[in-house]
């Protein structure tokens, strides 16, 4: 065990261990439930969020009629979070009522709903929204300007690419905002920013630092980016985190390296130790592929 690590709040583990036994427990209740009492569970409102979103995740792939106006009833339920869940399909999109609430809620006052619904038309293609998304980069304070970084790249579309670019190369935002945008324009298969992204993850300072690293390491399994070597430096770079960073670099590391593959130890002292193993066994397997050698 590493010496210098130390793990998070340990009932931030148990609480996540929590979460995914309830969850599982109720998919396990519910995967061969009817469409009626599928809904019957979801317009519970004194049923907990994990059987209501698991009613719901099930209710759509069983493909059934009604699963819109479900879902559109979702919009003006207590809890929010559960529309936040479900991204909608083009074809969904060209029902004007659920576009409608989507534009309801990005105009709204909430923040969180605001970003959950441009994301979600953002997945959806919603290339309208580019214009606000620029207004909200250039001019917007610092939460518009990250939703709209994420909505732009996750549009895949050339003109919403194109806004990313001239704001990069322009030179506008604060180190944050641009470190943000790097990490869009990688992952969109433009470059351009990646010297910043391993400058930040180099410092190892932080939890930049593990986006920065992060951002490279994505960029390397996107389609867009054919070639191997940014998931082999993102991996490094990632090693480098969990070897040399700070204590808050570290911990964030290992809690990214959680949400790729639900490390079992992750909450505990040994995280990163766990992390170091998996980040290296991914970089072996990475190297191995292309140049039959090992990397040690």
């Amino acid at each position: 065990m590493t010496s210098d690590y130390k793990t998070p709040d340990p009932a931030l583990g148990d609480w996540v261990d929590r979460q995914n036994a309830e969850s599982e427990a109720d998919a396990l209740r519910l995967e061969n439930a009817s469409p009626v009492e599928l809904k019957a569970v979801i317009r519970d409102a004194g049923a907990t969020q994990s059987s209501r979103m698991n009613a719901l995740m099930f209710l759509r792939i069983q493909k059934d009629p009604e699963f819109l106006d479900v879902l559109l009833d979702l919009f003006d339920d207590l809890d929010q979070h559960l529309w936040h869940e479900i991204h909608p399909s083009k074809s969904m999109q060209q029902d004007s009522r659920f576009r409608q609430k989507y534009f309801e809620k990005l105009d709204g006052p909430d923040l969180e709903n605001s970003a959950a619904a441009a994301v979600s038309l953002a997945i959806a293609g919603e290339v309208s929204l580019i214009p606000r998304l620029a207004d909200w980069l250039n001019n917007g304070d610092e939460p518009h300007r990250n939703v709209a970084i994420e909505a732009l790249r996750l549009l895949n579309s050339p003109d919403a690419l194109a806004v990313l670019q001239q704001f990069w190369d322009e030179g506008k935002g604060d180190d944050d905002t641009r470190l943000c945008v790097a990490g869009a324009l990688i992952q969109s298969g433009d470059p351009r920013g990646r010297s910043v992204l391993e400058a930040t993850a180099r410092r190892a300072q932080g939890v930049w630092s593990v986006i920065a690293a992060t951002c490279v390491y994505v960029a390397g399994r996107c389609s867009k980016n054919p070639d191997d070597l940014h998931q082999q430096d993102g991996l490094k770079l990632m090693l480098h985190v969990l070897n040399e960073g700070d204590l808050d670099a570290k911990q964030g590391m290992v809690n990214q390296i959680w949400n790729f593959e639900h490390l079992p130890h992750a909450f505990t002292a040994d995280g990163r130790d766990e992390a170091q193993a998996w980040v290296e066994s991914q970089l072996e397997s990475c190297i191995l592929q292309q140049t039959g050698r090992s990397w040690r």
